[in-house]
C-alpha cells in the first residue's frame, strides 16, 4: 500500500496532530519518549511498533489527558492506514484459534447498559483453564474468581466456542492500555497487550416491527434499519446476529430462531418455522471489527424488543 509519510515529530511541538478523518488532539511541548517513538514509526511506516509505543504511552502512570488523547488519536490515524489492522509480533497459543473482546451497548424499551466479552474459539473444551482482562492492576473479568459469566459449546464445524461475559455497567469501558492473560490445561501461558480503543457504540439499530409490545402471528416479519455505529469507518467489516427466545430469558438460554450475516443489509427477515404462542424478545446486534495483533476487537450495538405471538 503506498501512502504519503506525514511528517508528525514537528507538530507534536507546533500545534495539534490530526488524524484522516480530522480530529485533531493537541499534546504538550514536553511529550514523552514513548509517544514521540509512536509518531515516529508512523512516520516510518512501521505500524506495529507505532501501536506498541502507544501502548507504552498508555501505560504510563504519569500522561496527560492531552498525551494520552493525542497516542489514541495517532493510533486511529494507524488503523486508517492499515485499513482495520494493526499488526504485531504476538500471536494465540497453540490450541487458540480465535480471540475477540466485545465492548457491547446493549439497548432495552427502558435501559442503556454495556458489556464486555472476551470469546473465540479453543479445540477442546478444556484447553482454556485460566482467562483474565485486566486494565493495568484492576481486573476486569477472571474466570477462577468468578468475575464474568464463563461458557463453552462445541461448534458443529469444529472445536469450542467459549466466552467469559461481564456483567452489565452502566457506562462503557474506558478507554486505554488492557491486556487477555490466558493460562491453557498444558500449562502454557500468554500475555496478550492491547488498547481498547474506538470501539465504544453510541447509537442502537431501529428495529420497525415488531415494536415494543407488539402482538404477532407465529411468523412475523422481522423489520430494522441497516445500522451503522456514528463512528464506523469504511474499513471495519459488519456482522449482523438476530434472534428470538422464549421470555423470561433464562440461562443458559435458547434460541427459539436465529439468524446470522457477514453482509448485513435492509432487507427484512422472515421467521420459516412457525412460533408456538407466548411472550418473546427479538434481539439484533451489529458488530463493527477490527484488529490489534492477533486480537479481533468488537464495536457491538444491541437492541432487544419484547412482543407477543398469538395464534391467528
Amino acid at each position: 500500500m503506498r501512502w504519503t509519510l506525514i511528517r508528525w515529530l514537528p507538530c507534536l511541538f507546533l500545534t495539534a496532530c490530526a488524524a484522516p478523518d480530522g480530529r485533531e488532539a493537541p499534546v504538550p511541548v514536553r511529550a514523552p519518549a514513548p509517544l514521540l517513538e509512536a509518531h515516529a514509526a508512523y512516520g516510518e511506516g512501521d505500524l506495529g511498533r507505532m501501536a506498541d509505543r502507544v501502548l507504552a504511552t498508555l501505560r504510563l502512570p504519569d500522561a496527560s489527558d492531552l498525551v494520552r488523547a493525542n497516542a489514541l488519536s495517532l493510533l486511529e490515524a494507524g488503523y486508517a492506514v492499515g485499513e482495520g489492522t494493526l499488526p504485531s509480533d504476538r500471536t494465540l497459543p497453540d490450541g487458540v484459534r480465535d480471540l475477540r473482546v466485545m465492548h457491547l451497548r446493549k439497548q432495552e424499551p427502558t435501559t442503556v447498559t454495556w458489556q464486555i466479552a472476551v470469546r473465540g474459539v479453543a479445540d477442546t473444551a478444556d484447553t482454556l483453564r485460566q482467562l483474565r482482562l485486566l486494565r493495568g492492576d484492576d481486573v476486569v473479568l477472571d474466570r477462577a474468581a468468578g468475575l464474568g459469566t464463563w461458557s463453552v459449546e462445541a461448534e458443529d464445524e469444529g472445536g469450542h466456542f467459549y466466552e467469559l461475559e461481564g456483567p452489565e455497567r452502566t457506562e462503557p469501558l474506558p478507554e486505554g492500555a488492557y491486556r487477555v492473560e490466558l493460562r491453557l490445561a498444558d500449562g502454557t501461558t500468554a500475555t496478550l497487550p492491547f488498547v481498547l480503543a474506538g470501539v465504544t457504540a453510541f447509537g442502537a439499530p431501529r428495529v420497525d416491527a415488531p415494536a415494543p409490545g407488539a402482538v404477532t402471528g407465529p411468523r412475523p416479519t422481522l423489520r430494522f434499519d441497516d445500522y451503522r455505529s456514528p463512528t464506523h469507518p469504511p474499513w471495519e467489516p459488519r456482522t449482523l446476529g438476530a434472534w428470538i427466545v422464549p421470555a423470561p430469558v433464562r440461562s443458559p438460554w435458547r434460541p427459539a430462531w436465529m439468524h446470522w450475516s457477514d453482509r448485513p443489509g435492509p432487507n427484512p427477515l422472515e421467521v420459516e418455522r412457525p412460533l408456538a404462542p407466548g411472550d418473546y424478545w427479538f434481539g439484533l446486534t451489529f458488530t463493527e471489527q477490527r484488529r490489534f495483533g492477533p486480537i479481533t476487537l468488537l464495536r457491538a450495538s444491541r437492541v432487544a424488543v419484547p412482543f407477543r405471538v398469538r395464534l391467528e
